[in-house]
């Protein structure tokens, strides 16, 4: 890791290296999304991702597979109803109960958000290699199992 001080206890901390890395691909998230002229940050994209493929999906279920809170996703979606890209049902049977589905523009701008996975799926920092990444994949996943 490239530095300009000692960082000490830090350059241990996974937590810390995570974050720096989330900000990296932040960055490299903006810089794409300005050359694509997509409109999304790399929540909202998430979300479509994910409302896209799984149509009809629940608000919970949604809070679930993005690991948030309700309230939180709720703060996430306003922006995309409002601009369209989103719907939803009530459940018939529980008119409390949501269910999310892409609108027509919704799918466009999935087109453009897949479009910038895509390229940032074969321009990983670090220039990792198919089987790196296999492994930074699977300790990820290994690390997000909720005990």
């Amino acid at each position: 890791m490239a530095s300009r001080g000692d960082i000490g206890p830090l350059a241990h901390n996974v937590g810390f290296k995570v974050r720096r890395l989330h900000n990296l691909l932040n960055q490299q998230w903006v810089q794409l999304a300005a050359q694509l002229d997509v409109r999304e940050t790399p929540v909202e994209s998430g979300i479509l991702v994910l409302i896209g493929n799984n149509p009809g999906i629940s608000h919970r279920s949604l809070a679930d597979l993005l690991g948030v809170e309700a309230s939180t996703l709720s703060q996430a979606m306003a922006p995309l109803m409002k601009r369209g890209l989103v719907r939803f049902d009530r459940a018939p049977s529980d008119r409390r109960s949501r269910h999310f589905y892409l609108t027509e523009a919704g799918e466009e701008a999935r087109v453009s958000v897949d479009e910038i996975l895509e390229r940032r799926r074969t321009s990983v920092p670090g220039n990792l290699d198919a089987e790196d990444m296999a492994t930074l994949h699977s300790l990820l996943d290994r690390m997000l199992v909720k005990d």
